[in-house]
């Protein structure tokens, strides 16, 4: 599934976790992102209104996810790192320090930055 294919600010996307319920998911108290239930998100965090955070990711210090971004899987993003635009992050993949991803990259699998 792509996060590009979904716009909508008031329907929880459903069809991007498999089996997902609109209980399952909720909006980020900052910028009103869609986070999946076993997802963490801090309240330092921006998660745009197009945004999602799925899997088991945990998301700290003041990231921003904005754009239809989308992280999922087991990453961990820690320290002020941008992800926007279309970029996905997912695998099992910690990005920490200061950084963007952006435009219509793909990072997944195995890496620490």
């Amino acid at each position: 599934m792509n996060p590009g294919n979904y716009d909508s600010l008031n329907k929880a996307p459903v069809h991007m976790v498999n089996g997902s319920t609109e209980e399952d998911w909720h909006q980020h108290t900052l910028g009103g992102g869609w986070i999946y239930r076993t997802a963490y998100v801090d309240d330092s965090v921006y998660v745009g209104p197009n945004a999602i955070v799925s899997g088991t990711a945990n998301v700290y210090d003041k990231c921003i996810i904005d754009g239809k971004a989308w992280i999922k899987d087991n990453v961990i993003l820690n320290c002020q790192i941008l992800v926007c635009d279309y970029a996905i992050v997912g695998g099992n993949t910690v990005l920490s320090g200061e950084g963007k991803i952006s435009g219509f990259t793909c990072k997944i699998g195995r890496a620490h930055v």
